[in-house]
C-alpha cells in the first residue's frame, strides 16, 4: 500500500514539474493534478486506505489518458489547419508536397479533382 501511495505522489511530481509546450495546457494539467492530489489526500484517511490507493491510481491513469486524448486530439487538428492555411497561401508552388498530409476533403477546390 505504501509502494503505491508513493508511485501514485511520484507520478503527482512528475506531472507537476514536466514542461507542456502552451500555457493553457499546462495550467489544465495542474489544476487536474491538484484536483487528483486531494482526492488521494481524502482517500488515504479512510481505513480502507489499501484499495482507496488502488482505485485512486486507477482513476489517476483513466483520467490521465482521457486528458492526453483530447491533447492529442487538438493537436492533431491544429495541425490539419495549419497545412490547410499553408497550401491556401501557396497555391501553385510545392503543394503535392502537402497534399499527402491533408485529407481531400480538406485541401482547397482550385485543384483539379483528378489529383486527389
Amino acid at each position: 500500500m505504501m509502494r503505491q501511495g508513493n508511485l501514485l505522489k511520484a507520478k503527482l511530481a512528475e506531472l507537476l514539474h514536466r514542461q507542456v509546450h502552451s500555457n493553457n495546457m499546462n495550467q489544465s494539467k495542474k489544476k487536474f493534478v491538484r484536483k487528483y492530489a486531494k482526492l488521494s489526500a481524502k482517500k488515504s484517511a479512510k481505513p480502507s486506505a489499501q484499495k482507496s490507493a488502488k482505485s485512486n491510481a486507477r482513476n489517476l491513469k483513466l483520467a490521465l489518458q482521457k486528458l492526453h486524448q483530447k491533447w492529442n486530439l487538438n493537436r492533431y487538428m491544429n495541425r490539419k489547419l495549419n497545412l490547410r492555411v499553408r497550401l491556401l497561401s501557396i497555391p501553385n508552388r510545392n503543394w503535392r508536397l502537402h497534399r499527402l498530409q491533408v485529407p481531400p476533403h480538406l485541401l482547397p477546390l482550385q485543384y483539379p479533382p483528378c489529383y486527389l
